[in-house]
């Protein structure tokens, strides 16, 4: 039987070592110590697992409940919740996200037996949804507004599909519409800038989006998403030059950014 791989995504590295210690002992692959839902989305993207442990109170501001939606939504990976909130609010919540078993942790006993025995019987019914290992290339993107294409008709192309290579960056910030005049996108929708010199529209947040992308992606600030290996150059420190457009890489998302860079790019000191 081939090794089964298991994302644990729990805040505490005292309980995460003791559960990964005694799945390691049960013949399972456990991806590394994962505390927050963003970490999780990062480990996801480098190797799918076969099913995932969530604790629910995660390090940020989002939860194990909100994680669950996403592997539920757009990644269909099976999961357990192994929480010490054991309140029927909670319960009732986790519920939503089509969970496969809501276990509450023990302080009084060891309860890793009925952990397992949940764990197999995941896998267990879920063995025949088999992973391709087929992972995407692009995205499906929108060349106009949702609300303008219901009014153009059935006639007009609503969706076309582009490569990741393809697209230079993703904005919040205003464009030049086919007028020729600046615009801002509206509510809930992210712009992308493609090599074509066109744009087209996502309904996402820019934060969803980033957590679905390739590393070779960075968020240079709350604005901007960049295609790292499309920057023409670094005007310094703080500013980078891409579609002879300058965008300033703010303090929040300076070092993730500059991680992703150096992983790309050699920096000589």
């Amino acid at each position: 039987m081939k090794q089964k791989y298991l994302l644990v995504v729990e805040d505490s590295k005292l309980l995460y070592d003791s559960l990964r210690n005694k799945l390691l002992e049960q013949n399972f692959k456990v991806a590394p110590y994962t505390p927050s839902v963003e970490k999780a989305l990062m480990q996801i993207r480098k190797k799918r697992p076969d099913m995932a442990l969530l604790d629910i109170n995660l390090d940020g501001e989002r939860t194990g409940i909100d994680l669950g939606k996403i592997l539920t939504s757009e990644y269909n990976i099976p999961f357990i919740y192994v929480t010490e909130l054991g309140d029927d609010y909670t319960f009732f919540e986790a519920l939503k996200t089509k969970h496969q078993d809501f276990i509450e942790k023990s302080v009084s006993r060891d309860n890793f037996k009925e952990i397992l025995r949940s764990i197999y019987s995941t896998l267990e019914r879920h063995k025949d949804n088999k992973d391709t290992g087929i992972q995407p290339i692009g995205l499906e993107v929108l060349t106009d507004y949702l609300e303008n294409q219901q009014i153009a008709g059935a006639d007009q192309i609503a969706k076309v599909t582009l490569n990741y290579k393809d697209i230079l960056y993703f904005s919040l910030d205003q464009f030049t519409n086919e007028q020729g005049k600046p615009e801002r996108p509206i509510s809930n929708y992210v712009w992308l800038k493609a090599k074509d010199n066109k744009i087209y529209f996502l309904k996402t947040s820019l934060s969803d989006i980033y957590n679905s992308l390739p590393e070779y992606f960075g968020r240079a600030n709350g604005q901007y998403i960049v295609n790292i290996y499309e920057i023409n150059g670094r005007i310094n420190a703080s500013k980078i030059k891409i579609d002879d457009k300058i965008i300033k890489i703010t303090d929040t998302y300076k070092k993730d950014f500059m991680d992703r860079y150096n992983k790309i790019y050699l920096i000589k000191k």
